[in-house]
């Protein structure tokens, strides 16, 4: 190992350590989390919220799990960079309320052992995937996955000439 190796291999250390320090003490007894991710790594609950994290499960870089109401992560699970994991929506009325104003509306999120979630992945309030799903990367997941299936998000490129 160099020098460079083991000066990253000791800030990410030394960070995780941090981050489930501050976690813990942030938000006693709300979540329960591997120490297996990368920095940056975002985590938050509202104060009724809670996540909850198997064992093996490993997060890359950029990883965000935002949790209102319940957010439960199987045993084994890898998640690719930068995947989103919300288990809420805020309010849309067009009654003339800022939509920051409007209350959020909450469904728990549940994902299953070993779920591989490529880069970018978002998974969105009310989602429920199985064990041993694929969800492959760019892909919103806003529907329930069933086991040992590989989700992809269809998009066509479109070519046109400019003038």
């Amino acid at each position: 190992m160099n020098f460079i190796e083991f000066v990253e291999r000791a800030t990410t250390w030394i960070y995780v350590r941090g981050k489930l320090a501050f976690l813990a003490g942030r938000f006693p007894g709300q979540i329960s989390i591997t120490k297996a991710f990368r920095h940056p790594f975002y985590c938050r609950v509202s104060d009724k919220g809670v996540i909850y994290v198997g064992e093996r499960t490993s997060f890359n870089y950029g990883c965000v799990l935002i949790a209102h109401e319940r957010i439960e992560i199987g045993r084994g699970c890898l998640f690719g960079p930068n995947v989103h994991v919300y288990d809420f929506d805020h309010g849309m009325s067009q009654n003339g309320i800022m939509y920051r104003d409007q209350p959020t509306t909450t469904s728990p999120v549940r994902i299953g052992d070993n779920v591989w979630f490529g880069a970018n992945v978002v998974v969105l309030k009310g989602v429920t995937i199985g064990d041993n799903a694929v969800i492959a990367a760019n892909s919103v997941v806003c529907k329930d996955v069933p086991a040992n299936t590989l989700v992809h998000t269809k998009r066509d490129l479109i070519y046109r000439a400019l003038q």
